[in-house]
């Protein structure tokens, strides 16, 4: 190694030729060192899942929008989703310059956008509302210019797959929940975004389910294969837990394709919460079975849980469980 790579080792920058290059190596190698000296550092902030370094610094005008900063040869993209500050977010801009750190916006998801996918699985996908607009779960006056809702969310396989006419259910009041119709689906004016155009439409008690928050609900078909062993999830009475109420207990049997039951299987449980609510869910496991317990919350009445059983590897089934008021 002559002198020049020795000194551009030193730099972080071997391998590179122009000195534009290497000046941004040093750049990076001194954000890197003091990343976090700063009171906008955040180290557990997770995007799609994934632990990364991110500095927050507040936007000026807007208090639901940040802006934001990777760590060096950290990145991310538009569309992806942020949990930070207890909160879910949505990268809505992302700077192209990534040459020394990847900066853009992050916009603040207050609520959920609920649906089937054509297998029945059911996903939950943080969104906001575009502009100024009232949120989907806003109580107000129904008149003309409330009918319509701009909304903006993830664009991926599963949002890609919405058409025109899907419904999705919004708030509930007095027992009569708010359902939207999509008019039109814009994924061009913003990367790895999709705007959704949203007209207000009517409760139906048959196609709907507002135990799940569902509309056009579609009950899946969950039917073992004469080749296929299958767990099975039992519990007594109805598939609901009163808020406030009881510990309830699940049990998970394991059975080959004759029904028989197969011993030696350790249960695999996942409990899925609405967010916001993880705190007042008590959970124990014993074996093959899970005792859970909701505690006293108002605003968790009606919601559901969804309950995961499985082998950890390919045996699994799901069960709804709704969560009703102690009286």
């Amino acid at each position: 190694m002559n002198r020049i790579d020795q000194f551009r080792a030193i730099q972080n920058a071997y391998g590179v030729s122009s000195k534009k290059e290497i000046e941004i190596e040093k750049i990076k190698r001194f954000v890197s060192q003091h990343f976090k000296d700063t009171t906008v550092f955040e180290e557990n902030v997770l995007i799609s899942g994934l632990k990364q370094k991110l500095l927050v610094m507040k936007n000026k005008d807007d208090s639901a929008i940040k802006n934001i900063l990777a760590y060096p040869n950290e990145t991310f993209i538009c569309g992806q989703i942020v949990d930070c500050y207890d909160s879910k977010w949505i990268i809505t801009e992302v700077d192209a310059n990534k040459q020394i750190y990847t900066k853009g916006k992050m916009t603040l998801c207050p609520n959920i956008l609920k649906f089937q996918n054509s297998s029945s699985t059911i996903y939950s996908y943080p969104y906001y509302v575009d502009s100024s607009s009232p949120s989907l779960s806003e109580n107000k006056t129904i008149t003309t210019s409330d009918t319509i809702r701009k909304i903006v969310l993830s664009l991926d396989e599963q949002t890609k797959m919405f058409t025109y006419d899907k419904r999705f259910m919004g708030e509930v009041f007095n027992n009569v929940p708010q359902v939207w119709e999509i008019t039109d689906l814009d994924a061009q004016s913003k990367s790895g975004l999709l705007i959704l155009t949203l007209v207000k439409d009517e409760y139906s008690k048959d196609a709907d389910n507002l135990l799940l928050g569902i509309c056009d609900y579609v009950t899946p078909t969950i039917t073992p294969t004469p080749t296929t062993n299958y767990v099975e999830i039992t519990y007594s009475g109805l598939a609901q837990i009163k808020s406030g109420g009881s510990t309830r207990s699940f049990t998970a049997t394991f059975k080959d394709s004759l029904g028989n039951i197969l011993v030696g299987i350790v249960s695999v449980w996942d409990l899925i919460v609405p967010i916001g609510f993880e705190s007042y869910i008590d959970t124990e496991i014993v074996g093959n079975t899970i005792k859970i317990k909701v505690l006293d919350n108002d605003e968790i009445i009606g919601k559901a849980l969804t309950l995961n059983a499985s082998d950890g590897v390919t045996i699994n089934t799901q069960l709804e469980i709704g969560v009703i008021s102690l009286i």
